[in-house]
């Protein structure tokens, strides 16, 4: 994993991490709304990092089945944008992801400490 910078910024801590299950881009990791570096945002960006690849294959998996049924697509053009951590959660994450069809609003996940996915909806899935 290397070593990470950490900074602040309007939604609370946050990194960039390279994640290559999802792609070639860093991704923004961010502890919402919390504003102090804490251990367990650390512990919560390396079970991400050391968990990615078993992430991305039961979110992506949700997601087609999601975009299915909802929207009868079969598009798969999907960019994971950032990750929520949640500091009174213990390993819940949200995905929000940008979607060629729907720009807008894009697709939100939530998952918990095992991978399995909780929800799977509009961005605000990923952060409410």
């Amino acid at each position: 994993m290397g070593a990470v910078d950490f900074y602040e910024d309007d939604e609370g801590v946050c990194c960039y991490l390279l994640l290559r299950a999802f792609g070639s881009k860093p991704i923004q990791v961010i502890n919402l709304e919390h504003y102090e570096l804490y251990e367990k945002f650390k512990e919560d960006v390396r079970f991400i990092y050391k968990n990615q690849i078993e992430i991305h294959q039961t979110v992506i998996a949700s997601i087609d089945e999601y975009v299915r049924q909802k929207y009868q697509s079969d598009d798969h053009s999907l960019e994971l944008i950032k990750i929520y951590t949640f500091h009174n959660v213990e390993r819940e994450f949200g995905l929000l992801f940008d979607w060629r069809e729907d720009p807008e609003h894009g697709i939100g996940v939530r998952i918990n400490k095992d991978g399995v996915v909780i929800k799977v909806g509009s961005a605000e899935t990923a952060f409410l």
